[in-house]
């Protein structure tokens, strides 16, 4: 369906998914922060204690907010995920947009993307 909407301009995935041009996740947090936080999440999925990963944070005087980010169950898709998932759907549509740029009609266009 996202990739029909962008084709067809109904909607953005770029905008929808990254919150439009600016370079915050979904959570709210710049990209650098993204990158701070999941390197303490990457350290909890590995298998290291919780305490040990509230421990370095603390050492490194990590915000209390990015604190709660890292150990927040079911956080937020992943700033750099989201973005991928985003390129893979432009390169697709893409396709279908020339499709139409060329003169294809939508109906034909939209067949031709459920196939």
């Amino acid at each position: 369906a996202r990739i029909i909407n962008a084709v067809t301009g109904e909607d953005s995935p770029t905008n929808a998914a990254a919150g439009g041009n600016s370079p915050t996740s979904a959570g709210g947090l710049s990209m650098k922060e993204e990158e701070i936080v999941e390197r303490y999440r990457k350290m909890l999925r590995s298998g290291i204690p919780e305490i040990a990963v509230r421990n370095k944070m603390a050492s490194e005087a990590l915000e209390e907010r990015l604190q709660e980010m890292v150990l927040q169950q079911g956080a937020t898709v992943e700033f750099n995920t989201a973005q991928k998932l985003i390129k893979k759907y432009e390169d697709i549509a893409k396709k279908f947009k020339e499709m139409l740029n060329s003169g294809e009609s939508l109906e034909i266009v939209r067949r031709k993307m459920k196939e």
